[in-house]
């Protein structure tokens, strides 16, 4: 689907209206809520297309990934598998790749690979691309998952500790999804370590 087609009437205020319920300022105003919740949120595979615009994608796609903060900094696209085809110097944008792969991890999806045109071949990217579906959907029929790397553990760890201190207001429905989800993993329950620890840093 073209990103053009989607109904945007502008990109995120910044207003935190969501943060207390996941309701968007522009919820009634555009469309991309509904489009984000029931397309890309739903979808098993996910292949992201874009073109490479002064060191970045598009504005277009600036504007897509600004405006899902309305679901806050819960992970969802948990078990979606993820492509990613890019048009322009790839290689030399090693800030944009880290932040797909970030992405991706901090909402639990599976980044399964990427495709370039920087080798101006053609054949060979068609090849490219026959391979990476066909590792989307192998990576979906296995259920396959790769370890989480510091991306997603020291992410998710600052996202737990920010919410459930000073950042519980105004990001309540984020407080309430982590308790629910477990994910305040802390203090830690096991009273011989609790009692060690605080014997060993007293001395």
């Amino acid at each position: 689907m073209n990103l053009h087609d989607v109904d945007i009437v502008s990109s995120c205020l910044g207003c935190l209206r969501c943060g207390y319920d996941n309701t968007c300022a522009f919820q009634t105003s555009d469309g991309f809520v509904p489009f984000f919740r029931e397309r890309i949120e739903n979808a098993d595979i996910l292949v992201l297309a874009g073109t490479v615009r002064d060191r970045y994608l598009s504005a277009r796609w600036k504007t897509f990934f600004d405006r899902q903060f309305f679901e806050n900094h819960r992970p969802m696209l948990e078990g979606v598998k993820v492509g990613m085809l890019v048009s322009g110097p790839l290689r030399q944008l090693p800030h944009l790749r880290e932040m797909i792969e970030a992405y991706a991890e901090m909402h639990h999806a599976e980044l399964v690979g990427w495709v370039t045109d920087e080798s101006h071949d053609s054949p060979s990217i068609d090849r490219q691309i026959d391979d990476l579906a066909f590792r989307l959907v192998r990576a979906l029929d296995q259920r396959f998952v790769s370890p989480p790397t510091f991306r997603g553990v020291g992410g998710a760890k600052i996202f737990r500790d920010s919410v459930f201190g000073w950042m519980r207001f105004p990001f309540v429905s984020d407080h309430h999804t982590f308790k629910e989800r477990g994910a305040y993993d802390f203090p830690h329950k096991d009273l011989r370590s609790r009692a060690t620890n605080t014997l060993l840093t007293s001395m």
